[in-house]
C-alpha cells in the first residue's frame, strides 16, 4: 500500500536541485508502487514495474542514494508511467 511517506520520497526524487534520498526508503516505496525486486551480483539489485525495468547498485558505505542515482530513478519511474494524483495517493 502507498502512503504519504511513499509519496513524500516520490516528490523528492522529482524536487530540484536533487538531495541525497535514503536507500531503504526509495525501496520501500518502490516496493509498495507494486515493482518487483530482483536480486543481482554483489550490490545489485533490479526493479521491474510496468513492465519497465532498471538495474541499480545499493549505496556503500552509507544508505544515500546519490545524484546520478536520483536522476535514473527519475527516468525509471517515468517510463514506467508512475505518476502521484492528489485525489488517489497511488500511481
Amino acid at each position: 500500500m502507498v502512503s504519504t511517506k511513499h509519496k513524500k520520497i516520490y516528490d523528492k526524487i522529482f524536487k530540484d536541485p536533487i538531495t541525497p534520498i535514503d536507500w531503504p526508503k526509495i525501496e520501500s516505496m518502490l516496493v509498495a508502487l507494486g515493482a518487483e525486486v530482483e536480486e543481482t551480483k554483489g550490490s545489485g539489485v533490479s526493479f521491474f514495474l510496468n513492465n519497465v525495468q532498471a538495474n541499480f547498485h545499493r549505496p556503500h558505505p552509507g544508505n544515500e542514494a546519490k545524484r546520478y542515482v536520483v536522476k535514473k530513478l527519475r527516468e525509471f519511474l517515468t517510463a514506467a508511467q508512475v505518476r502521484f494524483d492528489s485525489d488517489d495517493g497511488g500511481n
